[in-house]
């Protein structure tokens, strides 16, 4: 080496460049924490249900159940709120639909109509 030329080894001490890599790999940790919560939290359903944004899905549905009573809500200013754990819980409690029974039935007796019959009679 010549001497006035500088070179890394000489321009920074080694505890530097130690202290340099602990920093860095602390910095790396704590982003890597913040974007593990931020994935948690965009993945978790929202804090509170609307009419435009429930698990129901149809808003007029929404709005029938919260009139009811069948979850508790509240209004901020025209907007009907419900927390979305509550209706949750309403649409696990409720039991099966009439209606899909009904159609559940019709469908049976539909297949057992359709099922291929014997032309001939059996002899005997």
């Amino acid at each position: 080496m010549k001497p006035g030329i500088a070179t890394p080894s000489t321009l920074v001490p080694p505890d530097a460049l130690e202290a340099f890599g602990r920093a860095v790999a602390r910095l790396a940790a704590e982003l890597a924490v913040g974007i593990i919560e931020q994935r948690q939290q965009a993945a978790a359903p929202p804090r509170y249900a609307t009419a435009k944004h429930n698990p129901i899905g149809s808003s007029r549905a929404f709005l029938d159940a919260a009139r009811r009573g069948d979850f508790p809500s509240h209004k901020v200013g025209r907007e009907v709120r419900a927390l979305w754990a509550d209706v949750d819980a309403y649409i696990l409690s409720r039991p099966g639909s009439r209606r899909r029974e009904e159609r559940a039935t019709l469908e049976a007796e539909l297949a057992a109509s359709a099922a291929p019959r014997r032309r001939r009679a059996a002899r005997g």
